[in-house]
């Protein structure tokens, strides 16, 4: 029979002291040791325990734990741990203080630190899982060892994340900002990244362990991710550049109601992200070894002074480069910074250009505040939540008002064009893209008085 906690939830208590239910069955497919069994009492209490013969013949019985603070799995895996070293003859007291030591050691924040370091590599958005991981599974079961870990503890984890609780550290860091609401899509993304490093510990590390998350699938975990509609009107944008003005770090003028002005490079980051419609890590970790300026006879094809930003394929979501011309606009933000084309420094960086702007959270909430600042103050309706993606949605948006053919605004996007012509023809547009683009920034331009 299955032995689980149903079976030990069900056992009968003996009218006075003590009495031993040994369990010959399986738990998680695998027979119980020869031995097993749980102790219940009168009072009410139930320790598992291994009775055995010592090397004079005498039966003894060794305590492992207490229930329900030892789950099955848990205590069949220490009792077949010191039913083996038994069977070769070794001291059973050693073996358990080893068998508890390992047990402690292999918490789940090892499994998912040992996932990346050995997998970490060969994954094309490793730095999601960093993320995940250290902001959402860490801090909640990262702590509990992995023969510990049930589905309910990854079942709390996704909840409190689904519906923007106390799992979800946009609720966490000191009573900053405010919960942004439920995230189904990345309660959904954390349970998938989670699966896969369970998967890779069983498979490479641990034959006798079991991934939780491939048993059953908790219902109503696995959300379908529906595609966000959600982009920013004339309005909007009005107000998105309203709060851009106001003054930055390093820049004079009053701090706003939060005491916390925008990095100095985070206008332009924002006017980037709408004018080149592309995605917030792209854009971040743009560095100046990446943007030229072109020169009779490119490679590209490029009219002489054209300002080209080429995003590696490495860097690039579909694993191919893509090559965005920059418009007028964008190049006068580019180089209200300082920027060199060719140079050594990433263009959106807080400490001089040694690293990418990473400090999306925070000046976020700094953006929305001015926002809704600035609406209360011209007593118009706020804008409603919106996120950095919605500037790529908006693009795509505008563009298809402005009258650009849909084959072009899918490549400015950097989408890959199905069919034979997505296949066969290689020839860059670089031209339609960039007549798109400077399209789209004169639209801005006309939207926001810039």
């Amino acid at each position: 029979m299955h032995v689980n906690e149903d079976t030990i939830r069900a056992l009968g208590l003996p009218p006075k002291g003590a009495k031993t239910h040994f369990l010959k069955g399986v738990i998680e497919g695998k027979p119980t040791p020869r031995g097993f069994g749980i102790q219940a009492t009168a009072a009410g209490a139930k320790s598992w325990c291994l009775v055995y013969r010592d090397a004079d013949g005498k039966q003894r019985r060794e305590t492992i734990g207490r229930w329900p603070l030892w789950s099955c799995v848990k205590a069949a895996r220490q009792a077949r741990t010191l039913r083996q070293a038994l069977d070769r003859g070794e001291a059973i007291g050693k073996v358990k203080a080893e068998a508890e030591k390992a047990e402690k050691g292999s918490t789940v924040a090892d499994v998912v630190d040992a996932f990346m370091k050995h997998e970490g590599r060969d994954l094309r958005t490793s730095d999601e899982y960093r993320r995940i991981f250290g902001r959402y599974v860490k801090p909640a079961i990262g702590e509990l060892g992995v023969y510990e870990l049930k589905r309910s503890h990854i079942a709390t984890m996704l909840d409190g994340i689904r519906e923007g609780g106390l799992n979800s550290p946009r609720q966490r860091g000191g009573g900053k900002g405010k919960p942004r609401g439920p995230a189904p899509v990345m309660a959904n993304r954390v349970r998938s990244r989670l699966s896969s490093a369970l998967a890779w510990w069983a498979d490479e590390r641990d034959d006798d362990f079991t991934n939780p998350l491939i048993i059953r699938r908790r219902r109503g975990t696995k959300r379908k991710e529906q595609a966000r509609e959600r982009w920013l009107t004339e309005h909007e944008l009005f107000v998105l550049w309203s709060a851009l003005k106001r003054p930055t770090e390093g820049q004079r003028g009053t701090h706003n109601e939060a005491g916390e002005r925008l990095p100095c490079i985070y206008p332009a980051f924002i006017k980037t992200l709408l004018l080149t419609a592309c995605r917030r890590s792209e854009v971040a970790g743009m560095h100046e070894r990446e943007l030229s300026i072109a020169q009779p006879g490119n490679k590209h094809g490029a009219p002489k002074g054209q300002w080209l930003w080429e995003i590696p394929a490495e860097r690039y979501k579909t694993n191919v480069a893509h090559v965005v011309p920059l418009s007028r606009q964008t190049v006068t933000e580019l180089q209200g910074l300082g920027v060199k084309p060719g140079g050594k420094r990433y263009v959106f960086s807080t400490d001089g250009g040694e690293t990418a702007f990473s400090g999306y959270s925070k000046a976020f909430g700094v953006l929305t505040m001015r926002m809704a600042q600035i609406c209360w103050k011209a007593e118009t309706p706020e804008v409603p939540h919106w996120t950095l993606h919605d500037l790529r949605r908006t693009a795509r948006t505008m563009l298809s008002s402005l009258k650009v053919d849909n084959d072009t605004a899918e490549r400015v996007l950097g989408h890959k064009i199905g069919g034979v012509a997505g296949v066969y023809d290689r020839f860059a547009y670089l031209g339609e893209k960039r007549d798109a683009l400077q399209k789209l920034a004169d639209e801005v331009d006309r939207i926001v008085g810039w």
